[in-house]
């Protein structure tokens, strides 16, 4: 059964608990029908044995749910290091002091907020094609190498690419709890510090 967004009526977030249902359902079916041999099952309990959760949800979602999973080092290094590169990300923006809501936004700030919905709006064709898991991760390692080449950003702009971030990777079962940290501008001897 192939269901596309495009043709139903639903909003974004139903669609979403609707592929998630179907992702859900299909990876049952899948997992019902494949031989679990000890050899399989002894992988399995050596990656949750030596990686977290987090870790081994951003290996699954490396592979479109339909596609054979490969174990290999290699895949399972890479999803290590994509997941300490959420961490880092995600840590990094939400541990930025957010001076100053009252300054203006710069023309560099209204080009990346509009980048930010275009990605936003691939992570939504993304999902809505077939669950492609492996496209959304991409897009947002796409934004992470952006904020990192660009420089000081309006403190909307940040909340944007978390908001966005950590929607996206809630959406697909990868949880982050995040804080923004907030200051105001103290003047002293109309000097500010």
């Amino acid at each position: 059964m192939f269901y596309s967004y495009r043709t139903c009526s639903h909003s974004w977030k139903e669609n979403v608990k609707i592929f998630e249902k179907f992702h859900y359902n299909s990876s049952k079916i899948l997992i019902s029908h494949i031989d679990l041999t000890t050899t399989t099952i002894k992988i399995l309990k050596d990656f949750l044995k030596d990686y977290s959760e987090r870790q081994f949800r951003v290996f699954c979602l490396l592979f479109k749910y339909n596609s054979p999973v490969d174990f290999g080092s290699e895949q399972i290094q890479e999803a290590v290091q994509i997941e300490k590169r959420f961490t880092n990300f995600i840590q990094n923006i939400s541990s930025t002091p957010i001076l100053d809501f009252s300054d203006k936004i710069s023309p560099k700030d209204l080009d990346f907020m509009n980048w930010l919905l275009k990605q936003q709006q691939s992570i939504m064709e993304f999902l809505s094609d077939d669950f492609d898991t492996p496209k959304v991760i991409d897009t947002l390692l796409q934004i992470t190498s952006r904020y990192y080449n660009d420089s000081k950003l309006h403190p909307l702009t940040l909340s944007m690419i978390l908001s966005i971030y950590t929607d996206s990777l809630s959406t697909l079962g990868v949880e982050f709890q995040v804080t923004l940290t907030f200051f105001e501008k103290k003047k002293k001897n109309n000097i500010n510090i």
